[in-house]
């Protein structure tokens, strides 16, 4: 279910909604290369209440090893404690109108 992103407060950043009563958040992943796959984890990581990334392929271009190379290099900053890392439940990724990876990281 998507939800409404705007706050109450000009800063406040809120998750696109629920997916099975868990907030997520989506992010564009246009050019599939593992920097891209990584900035979009950064971004779903920017909305502290994010439980789900959803990482979005519109135009065919998933590549599971670059994913789990840029879900490496994502693992990497927690160590950085700056806040671009954030524990997620789960890593969707749809490309076109289809999920074609989940991965179960609770």
């Amino acid at each position: 279910m998507l939800a409404s992103e705007t706050g109450k407060e000009i800063d406040e950043k809120y998750t696109e909604g629920f997916w099975d009563g868990v907030d997520f958040e989506i992010a564009g992943n246009e050019t599939g290369t593992s920097g891209n796959i990584l900035r979009g984890l950064k971004h779903c990581a920017s909305k502290i209440e994010t439980e789900i990334a959803v990482l979005y392929f519109p135009i065919g271009v998933f590549d599971r090893d670059k994913l789990e190379r840029a879900i490496g290099r994502y693992k990497g900053l927690e160590k950085l404690n700056d806040g671009q890392f954030l524990f997620f439940q789960k890593i969707i990724c749809v490309e076109d109108k289809e999920i074609v990876y989940i991965t179960d990281l609770s």
